[in-house]
């Protein structure tokens, strides 16, 4: 609505500019909100793990007190417009200050709750848990299981630079392992194998036993690309079935994403410390636990299979 200036004192020209100026600021924080939302809905997850339908969740809920900023900026702004050509004053409205607030708190302390509770899954480390075909789930004590782990990498020469790492220490006999793999998968989602390291801390692009043990946790199919698994496609169907049992295949198969590198390693748990130690500038990891007995059976099949290609 125009009104002409001879009609409008100063008093009411600079309550109209502040009017607008707190409209911007409606619209800047509701523009935060959104920007919130995105991060706590898709970044965080991705990069710290976590409980997707909780920060899904999360991101909804900036995303609704964004729109509610975005809403009550121009009614506000209507109203002490038309407050002030009329010569009079309107102040907001107390309950919708009060709901904002509340819903904003809330968030707050969701949020909060969120992040907590990925620090301390990521600080306990895993739970040392396998499971049996006949019961469902028993427990075991760490000497009687393995650590199946995935580091996860933006910047594939971080990734190298972790890999090697983490062979120098199992060649000191600081990691006890079964065996290290240095994938990278492409934007299309194709993975390949760099390199591989085994409990010697030797490496090379050679797939041994230990490394074929580590690939075949990882992603069964893999097997069929490498020497050994050219002479191992019935074992593909012992590794998928012990994915499941042991939960790995649950832990890792959308661990790894496009354009992204990982290592993947085998090793003792109680080293799970020097392993982190080794892979420090990973985004996130993911560990799953195998047992002794059954990662020595599959180990056994692959090397049986590899001396069988040989022969």
């Amino acid at each position: 609505m125009a009104v002409e200036s001879g009609a409008m004192d100063d008093t009411s020209r600079r309550t109209l500019l502040a009017d607008e100026r707190t409209y911007l600021a409606w619209s800047r924080t509701g523009l935060a909100a959104f920007a919130v939302a995105i991060g706590v809905g898709a970044i965080v997850p991705a990069v710290a793990g976590g409980t997707d339908w909780l920060y899904v969740g999360l991101g909804l809920g900036y995303s609704l007190l964004g729109m509610a900023f975005f809403g009550y900026g121009p009614w506000r702004l209507h109203a002490v417009t038309s407050a002030v050509g009329r010569g009079v004053y309107t102040p907001a409205d107390t309950r919708i200050a009060i709901g904002l607030t509340t819903f904003s708190v809330a968030l707050g302390l969701v949020t909060m709750g969120a992040f907590s509770s990925t620090r301390r899954a990521h600080r306990d480390g895993p739970r040392n848990w396998i499971w049996s075909d006949a019961q469902g789930g028993v427990r075991m004590s760490d000497n009687d299981q393995l650590d199946v782990l995935i580091a996860v990498y933006l910047v594939p020469d971080l990734a190298k630079r972790d890999f090697d790492d983490f062979v120098e220490r199992a060649k000191a006999g600081e990691i006890d392992t079964n065996g290290v793999v240095l994938v990278t998968k492409d934007a299309d989602g194709e993975v390949t194998v760099q390199e591989t390291g085994d409990h010697l801390g030797k490496k090379g692009a050679k797939v041994g036993a230990g490394a074929g043990l580590v690939l075949g946790l990882f992603a069964p199919p893999l097997l069929a690309a490498t020497a050994v698994g050219a002479a191992a496609g019935g074992l593909m169907g012992k590794f998928a079935r012990k994915r499941v049992q042991s939960g790995i295949g649950e832990k890792m198969d959308d661990a790894l994403p496009p354009g992204s590198a990982g290592v993947i390693a085998i090793y003792e748990h109680a080293d799970a410390d020097a392993v982190a130690g080794a892979l420090t500038n990973s985004i996130r990891s993911s560990t799953a636990q195998i047992d002794k007995a059954s990662a020595k059976e599959l180990k056994a099949g692959l090397e049986e299979a590899s001396a069988g290609l040989g022969g």
